[in-house]
């Protein structure tokens, strides 16, 4: 009585443990058609909503942005907004200006540095821009093609500094999203274009907003570039701590459960990490480009603030890169897992098959329909089959614990 209750017992036991992992391996394969599924899916999603071309620049169009077509027709009313931003010493002044202000725009002589902020994008607003100022045509035709690789580039016959840049922004639980930021500087003027509104240089207008003898009111408008790539640089921290926080969630959540979805996450954190590298390591060169001593647009005083920035953006690297190699640790720990799981499923069906496979062929043996069968005419043939296949399994169930297979 004894031996049988034991039999039952660890029967029981091997009845849940192949049931379980039965239950598993069917999981994983429905969550694993379903994640191609969906990966399908967004690999298509993402396919149509791609532009296949710049709309602002048709192939084969001659360099200049005098040659872009869409010169000639204005922008729909609130389409771009124009912002102007005047500052000296002591006075300041801020306006939104139309098109049609802007060659009449009175400029007072306590004006030290005048900023112009755009918001929007459209050929004719920045042909008008081109031809007011005096912009060069070729970073003129830059500002539209978007995007551009983060660069700085002096024009000594126009007079100006071309900086052209990426501004990355994300909220809340939103995805990552990236806009081009293009700037014309001289030491009185700041002229800036951006492809949509964004609240980041609230807390700039802030500190311009001060009154008495700051930086911004003595300094000129090469100190402003550096203090809008300062906010831009800020934002990259922001975004960074974001995905430094999904990360440690992540490695929690690899430890605990394996699947599909949380494959498909670690996968787009990736993808995310791999843009915002592409976007900084072309920014730390522009900050390198503006440090340089023979940088005849940056004065002195400025290009020690802008060591610092260039100094935050190879701290920003340092982060991305060990971000960039925690995920992909992740996402090996996860594949090592889950072979580790289909490893230990694979061993309960191979224990179970091994199992049985002895009552099988005894049952295999005197189930066949021979007239002479030995055993077939005794009485108790059916008590010593049971008893055969009782011995035979806690036979194999010994052996199993022996070898620390269960």
């Amino acid at each position: 009585m004894y031996s049988f209750g034991v039999a039952d017992k660890y029967e029981m036991g091997i009845g849940r443990r192949v049931g379980g992992a039965i239950g598993g391996a069917f999981d994983s394969v429905f969550h694993h058609v379903g994640s191609a599924t969906r990966l399908v899916e967004t690999v298509f999603r993402s396919a149509r909503s791609a532009p296949a071309v710049n709309i602002y620049r048709a192939p084969g169009l001659a360099p200049g942005l005098e040659h872009n077509p869409g010169i000639a027709r204005p922008p729909e009313p609130g389409l771009v907004k124009i912002f102007c931003l005047d500052y000296g010493q002591e006075l300041l002044e801020e306006r939104v200006v139309s098109l049609e202000e802007l060659d009449t725009l009175p400029r007072p002589d306590w004006v030290k540095v005048r900023w112009l902020r755009v918001e929007g994008l459209h050929p004719y607003v920045v042909n008008r821009f081109r031809t007011l100022f005096g912009f060069h045509t070729l970073p003129a035709e830059d500002v539209l093609d978007v995007p551009q690789r983060a660069r700085a580039q002096g024009y000594d016959e126009e007079g100006h500094l071309f900086v052209v840049t990426q501004m990355l922004v994300t909220a809340g639980d939103q995805e990552m999203q990236a806009q081009q930021i293009s700037m014309f500087v001289r030491p009185e003027l700041v002229v800036s274009f951006q492809e949509r509104p964004s609240p980041i240089w609230e807390p700039l207008y802030a500190r311009i907003r001060k009154v008495g003898n700051t930086r911004f009111r003595r300094f000129a408008g090469d100190f402003l570039a550096y203090a809008m790539l300062d906010v831009i640089m800020d934002h990259c921290y922001l975004v960074l701590e974001r995905y430094g926080t999904q990360l440690e969630t992540l490695e929690e959540q690899v430890l605990m459960e394996q699947g599909p979805q949380l494959l498909q996450r670690l996968h787009w954190v990736r993808r995310e990490l791999a843009v915002l590298r592409r976007l900084l390591w072309p920014t730390r060169e522009l900050l390198t480009e503006l440090c340089r001593e023979d940088q005849s647009y940056i004065t002195p005083s400025t290009r020690s603030f802008l060591a610092d920035v260039r100094d935050h953006c190879a701290q920003l690297i340092d982060m991305l890169e060990t971000f960039r190699d925690l995920s992909a640790n992740l996402t090996d720990l996860h594949l090592s897992l889950s072979s580790h799981r289909m490893s230990n499923v694979m061993h309960v069906l191979t224990l179970f098959s091994v199992f049985f496979i002895p009552m099988t062929f005894l049952a295999g043996v005197f189930g066949m329909n021979f007239e002479r069968l030995p055993g077939a005419a005794a009485p108790d043939g059916f008590e010593w089959f049971c008893l055969a296949c009782l011995v035979i399994g806690l036979g194999l169930i010994w052996f199993f614990r022996r070898k620390r297979w269960l």
